[in-house]
C-alpha cells in the first residue's frame, strides 16, 4: 500500500484557466512511499490490522490499516 509522508500535498489550477482538461499547477508535490518492511507477526498486543469497523472513515474507505485494539488507545503509526 502507498502511504503519504510529510506535508500534505497542495495543488492549484492556473488563474483564469477555463479549459476542463488543464493539470493542475504542484505547489507542494506528495510523497508517496511504498511499505519496504513487513507487518509484525504476531500482532503486538494493543494492536489491530484490519478495517476498524468503528470508525466510519475506515470503513468508508475500506482500506486495512493498523489500530489500537478494543481497550487501548491511541494512534497506531507503522515505522519501519
Amino acid at each position: 500500500p502507498f502511504e503519504l509522508y510529510g506535508p500534505a500535498a497542495l495543488a492549484q489550477c492556473p488563474e483564469n484557466n477555463l479549459l476542463p482538461d488543464t493539470e493542475l499547477q504542484w505547489l507542494q508535490v506528495p510523497n508517496c512511499s511504498v511499505f519496504e518492511c513487513d507487518d509484525p507477526s504476531p500482532v503486538p498486543a494493543g494492536y489491530a490490522f484490519g478495517i476498524n469497523e468503528n470508525d466510519p472513515v475506515a470503513v468508508g474507505q475500506g482500506v486495512p490499516r493498523w489500530y489500537c485494539a478494543p481497550g487501548y488507545v491511541g494512534t497506531a503509526e507503522r515505522v519501519c
